[in-house]
């Protein structure tokens, strides 16, 4: 028997997202399949799922479908215990709520960090026994493995559920060194938490550590002042094997010593400024005694089943023509950047050659005859609304509008003055 214990770390599934009007259920069906089937070519001996498995608080039937069918085929029929704590996208009651229907089946489910999990102590899956040990701490063992395991299980707070002015890093840190107090020190700790981490670090996939943050700063930053929401890293305690985070799309590993902190990033690329980043699972190998191993799976590429996200500048029709074709699988947004503003109904002849089109975005840099126009509007004070408009409509798409457009705005014009004239009366 092996002297170490083999685990999957994986999070930010975000079952159910929508990348705009595109669904990306079937997507994440193949790359589930594909971590069962890294489950089983690496022998992982437990699955931990660090957060945000959905990505609203109210899934539809077809996410939460997703979601207990992949968590069976993780769990192998409870012979595979597989551990889920709550992100801030889920919701804590629906997961605490599933608990009971997880347990017999190897899949611990953990919502709310104050909810009491001692209804599920003793037999667990299928030949594994639960210990709670301490608030947030449990212990699994079996005779399948050839040492036991502790976790300190954080799923995600929200601020007002913390007591008087406390930061989420002094709340943490006080919570995770009470229940280390009463841990087994012959037996290793893995931290499963859904924290925000302040830090700068390189991702080890060619990104600078500004690039590598660009997307979660974005999308998953807590938006609160003074950084009250982020963890420091000093409040992670002393003693662990592995902190296994979620939360942040970029897989990155923070730091290695004194023992590894890492987050494995999300299932899939879900956004245009995250596309740089092959998507992975972590394999922990954990010892009984000391820091775990962490290398990242696949070895090669990333995980399969997603679409590629692409964002590519173009400066003409025909290269924008030329991309479509190229990329017509994948989803593409299109930023243009040509002196001359593009035909209006450009966006719909390339939908035709590449139906992933997300967007077609303008990033104007100086078309043609706007210098007039933009004096002009530096000078509306002295224009009436209809040539206000029209140097408005010059300005940014690079040319004079219809005479159909001009009465459309006439007509719009005309109500709107008939409805104030109304109101006075």
């Amino acid at each position: 028997m092996s002297q170490t214990l083999r685990f999957l770390h994986t999070a930010d599934w975000h079952l159910g997202k929508k990348l705009d009007r595109f669904s990306r259920l079937e997507e994440q069906e193949r790359v589930l399949k594909h971590l069962v089937r890294l489950a089983e070519e690496h022998q992982v001996q437990a699955v931990l799922v660090a957060g945000d498995v959905f990505d609203s608080r109210n899934p539809s039937p077809e996410a939460k479908r997703l979601f207990t069918e992949g968590l069976l085929q993780l769990s192998k029929g409870g012979e595979r215990p597989v551990l889920v704590i709550a992100g801030n996208h889920d919701s804590a009651e629906l997961l605490d709520a599933l608990a009971t229907w997880g347990a017999p089946l190897g899949i611990l489910l953990v919502g709310d960090p104050f909810q009491p999990r001692h209804q599920f102590e003793g037999s667990f899956g299928a030949g594994f026994e639960l210990r709670v040990i301490a608030d947030g701490l449990i212990k699994l063992s079996s005779s399948k493995w050839p040492f036991g395991c502790q976790f300190l299980l954080a799923p995600y707070l929200p601020p007002y559920r913390r007591e008087g002015e406390e930061t989420a890093s002094a709340f943490w840190k006080k919570r995770w060194d009470d229940a280390l107090k009463k841990a087994t020190s012959d037996l290793p700790c893995i931290l499963l938490a859904h924290p925000y981490v302040d830090y700068t670090v390189s991702s080890g996939q060619g990104g600078s550590a500004e690039s590598s943050r660009l997307e979660e700063d974005l999308e998953e930053r807590p938006l609160a002042l003074g950084g009250q929401e982020a963890i420091s890293m000093e409040a992670f305690p002393e003693g662990l094997a592995y902190a296994a985070l979620g939360h942040i799309h970029s897989p990155a590993i923070l730091r290695e010593r004194p023992y590894p902190i890492a987050y494995a990033g999300s299932l899939l690329q879900y956004s245009f400024g995250d596309t740089c980043f092959e998507k992975k699972a972590l394999l922990v190998e954990v010892p009984r005694c000391g820091p775990a191993q962490v290398s990242r799976l696949p070895e090669k590429g990333g995980l399969q089943g997603g679409l590629a996200l692409r964002s590519i500048s173009v400066g003409s029709e025909d290269e924008a023509k030329q991309y479509c074709t190229q990329y017509a699988g994948d989803y593409l947004q299109l930023i243009w950047r040509g002196s001359q503003a593009p035909p209006l109904d450009l966006r719909q002849r390339l939908e035709a050659q590449a139906p992933r089109l997300v967007y077609f975005r303008l990033e104007r840099l100086s078309f043609s005859g706007e210098a007039p126009d933009a004096e002009l509007l530096a000078q509306s004070d002295d224009l009436d609304l209809k040539q206000l408009f029209e140097a408005f409509y010059r300005v940014h798409k690079g040319t004079a509008p219809s005479q159909e457009i001009l009465d459309i705005f006439e007509e719009v014009l005309q109500k709107a003055k008939e409805k104030d004239s109304s109101n006075i009366q």
